[in-house]
């Protein structure tokens, strides 16, 4: 908890608020700065009731960051970074939005110092181009029903191809160049394609040769093990969220968003101390040093 304060410091956390046109407006037995920690907190406290993590977030937390608090009666697409398995970015939305669509929204966090990853589901000529005009490279898996030509075959085996859509007979787009990078995974299993595809911005060989992108991009791994940290050793296999309302249930989303980029931080933190690989670390280990060091934070100002 002290470690989310330090990263989620009251002046970002009213700053997010204004922003959002969500400030505080009246100051109140439980302002709003309060309730974004509250959500943050439930996270972390996934088998509390909601009432209980209230009360160890005013008595352990609140009052050190100066904020009064009183409690009161009772009444999902991902961008991670894979190094560290940090979500930087996520949205959810209803069931029937799927994750294609909700990618849209996540891609415009992409930077220019960054290599995007992606699996072949999220594909397309509209979302690529969303992407690259972030200035992020990508390097995405493209499935069996999209044809990239061969245009010149380079030297590590990779070839320079064109992403071009027809839009009527007389109307073309302009291509996009893309370099393809085509591989064989021995020992898959059965229901799984053998021959992976892949298309970079990366044209240049030399920059970025074809057998370091094949091994580079099954890393993306990563983040279906963030996702199982979270969905199943966080949360464990019977645990829902306890939010009865969609409105509710998005918050606590959204909660559990920063909970997990506190904890990972605090993680690549205790990496580089030790100099060991953040991957290394157990999260199931890092929440029981987090809970454990809890009653000091009341004491020992963040």
């Amino acid at each position: 908890m002290a470690n989310m304060c330090r990263t989620l410091d009251l002046g970002t956390v009213r700053e997010a608020l204004k922003q959002s046109d969500n400030g505080t407006r009246r100051h109140r037995d439980l302002p709003a700065e309060a309730v974004v920690y509250f959500v943050i907190a439930m996270a972390l406290y996934m088998p509390i009731n909601r009432r209980e993590v209230l009360f160890c977030l005013m008595e352990r937390l609140c009052m050190v960051r100066g904020l009064d608090v009183r409690v009161t009666g009772k009444s999902g697409v991902c961008l991670a970074e894979i190094g560290t398995r940090v979500w930087f970015a996520a949205r959810m939305a209803s069931y029937h939005r799927g994750e294609a669509t909700l990618a849209h929204e996540v891609i415009p966090h992409l930077q220019p110092d960054m290599l995007c990853l992606a699996d072949r589901g999220f594909f397309s000529r509209t979302l690529w181009k969303e992407a690259r005009e972030t200035g992020a490279d990508l390097l995405w898996r493209v499935r069996a029903d999209i044809r990239l030509p061969v245009e010149k075959v380079l030297p590590d085996g990779s070839y320079l191809s064109s992403i071009s859509t027809y839009r009527s007979k007389r109307a073309r787009e302009t291509p996009i160049p893309v370099r393809v990078v085509e591989y064989q995974v021995d020992g898959v299993d059965g229901g799984e394609d053998p021959l992976y595809r892949m298309a970079t911005s990366m044209l240049e060989p030399d920059q970025a040769p074809a057998g370091e992108l094949a091994r580079l991009y099954h890393q993306r791994g990563e983040i279906e093990t963030a996702f199982d940290e979270w969905k199943t050793h966080r949360r464990g296999a019977r645990m829902c969220l306890r939010s009865k309302t969609p409105e509710l249930v998005e918050q606590e989303f959204y909660g559990l968003m920063p909970a997990h980029f506190t904890v990972r931080g605090l993680m690549l933190e205790a990496s580089l101390k030790a100099d060991i690989d953040p991957d290394n670390l157990s999260l199931t280990h890092s929440l029981r040093v987090i809970r454990r060091t809890l009653p000091l934070v009341a004491s020992v100002p963040p």
